[in-house]
Order: structure tokens, then C-alpha cells, then sequence
């Protein structure tokens, strides 16, 4: 069980991170092992990921995920 947040400011020089990070918080019970946060600025973008680890312990499993080029991000929920 993971949780899972994320918001898009139109504005992305109005960024709000107590928004987004007070959005994961609520989640907190959901995955209490592993915090992470995406913030991108050009696009006004944040993804927050807070995650139950029970099969995958290690930082493999940690989100969000980044994809080689670093060109895709993704958040999801499972091992």
C-alpha cells in the first residue's frame, strides 16, 4: 500500500511545496518506510510518493521513478 500525490501549477514560477508536501502527509500511515518528491520548476510539476516496503526493501522500490534519458518521471502504486 502506497501513497501518492501530486500537483500542477499553472504558474510554475508559484510553486507551492507546504501544498504538496501537506497532500503526502495525509498519506503518511499508507507508506511510512520511504519518502520521495519530484519538483519540477519549468513545468510546474510536483509528484510525492511515500511507500510501504514489504517485498522490494531496498532503493530499488524507492519512486519516483526516473527513466534513463530523465526524461519521464512516474509515481505508482505496487512492488
Amino acid at each position: 500500500m502506497c501513497g501518492l500525490s501530486g500537483a500542477l501549477f499553472f504558474d510554475s514560477n508559484q510553486i507551492d511545496l507546504n501544498i504538496s508536501r501537506k497532500m503526502i502527509s495525509k498519506l503518511k500511515h499508507r507508506g511510512p518506510d520511504n519518502f520521495g518528491e519530484l519538483i519540477d520548476n519549468n513545468d510546474g510539476i510536483t509528484l510525492n510518493h511515500s511507500r510501504l516496503s514489504i517485498i522490494d526493501t531496498s532503493h530499488n522500490g524507492n519512486q519516483p521513478m526516473i527513466s534513463n534519458s530523465k526524461r519521464w518521471y512516474m509515481i505508482f502504486n505496487g512492488e
